[in-house]
């Protein structure tokens, strides 16, 4: 997983959320994203990044919750703070920069 020329990458298990950055590149490079994303789905399913090389965004990890927030683009959108719309999407989950039209969005899983 870990190439000793590359720089490490924190343990997604025991390494603080709010610590591991979403978006890294590396974990999609070495197919290690999943656990980080299954521990997002567990612990934060509407996770936000705020810091990252793209600067600030959230993280919609579950299907439902993708697709509430896929379907309401009056309520959520992508357009970020440069007026760039950037919406990526990675393994199974989108990330989505800061949503700007609310000030605080609460998605309640179905489980």
């Amino acid at each position: 997983m870990n190439n000793p020329a590359e720089p490490m990458l924190a343990d997604p298990l025991t390494t603080p959320l709010e610590d591991l950055d979403v978006s890294d590149p590396k974990r999609f490079e070495h197919d290690c994203w999943q656990p980080l994303f299954k521990r997002l789905r567990e612990e934060s399913p509407v996770h936000f990044q705020a810091e990252s090389p793209a600067g600030p965004f959230w993280s919609i990890t579950r299907f439902d919750d993708i697709v509430e927030v896929e379907k309401n683009t009056e309520i959520f959108s992508s357009w970020n703070a440069r007026n760039t719309a950037a919406v990526s999407k990675r393994g199974n989950s989108t990330i989505v920069p800061c949503v700007r039209k609310v000030e605080s969005v609460t998605l309640i899983p179905n489980e």
